[in-house]
């Protein structure tokens, strides 16, 4: 979704200011309801994601989510989990104007309009992984409450 007040030649000369890259370009996606996503094309492409303020992703909030990324993906070796790119500070978010924003490597795809049986097992494992962390471990993050009666009973 489009965010009023991100300006896309600003956001680029903000990249390059506090990343390590030359980002020659950067272009809009329109996808996902919680931030505004870019590519931004460097010598490789990175995935931009600039996060503004929902009920459902609180920029207060994204230190937690980060932290649950590099969890997920660094102790419980979910690799499927992406680990945002740090900054010249050596942090994994910076702030343009007021909205968060968290890069990450690009990983090139398209939106599947359909899925076969072997993406959804795939899929499935991940998600059974994912529901099986403890959310004890991820303090800021909201939970899920899943009605006890559709979970399996192993």
């Amino acid at each position: 979704m489009k965010i009023k007040g991100i300006h896309e030649k600003e956001l680029l000369t903000f990249i390059n200011k506090n990343y390590n890259f030359d980002v020659k370009k950067i272009k809009y996606l329109p996808l996902g309801e919680d931030c505004a996503s870019y590519i931004g094309f460097t010598d490789k492409k990175i995935f931009i994601s600039v996060y503004q303020t929902l009920k459902r992703v609180d920029p207060s909030n994204v230190k937690a989510i980060i932290k649950f990324l590099y969890k997920a993906n660094k102790k419980y070796e979910i690799k499927n989990i992406l680990i945002p790119l740090k900054n010249k500070l050596n942090q994994s978010s910076s702030f343009y104007k007021k909205f968060p924003i968290v890069l990450f490597e690009f990983i090139p795809g398209k939106h599947p309009k359909k899925f076969s049986d072997k993406n959804m097992k795939e899929l499935g494992k991940i998600l059974s992984r994912l529901h099986s962390l403890n959310p004890n471990e991820f303090k800021g993050i909201n939970n899920e409450f899943l009605n006890e009666k559709w979970q399996r009973k192993d």
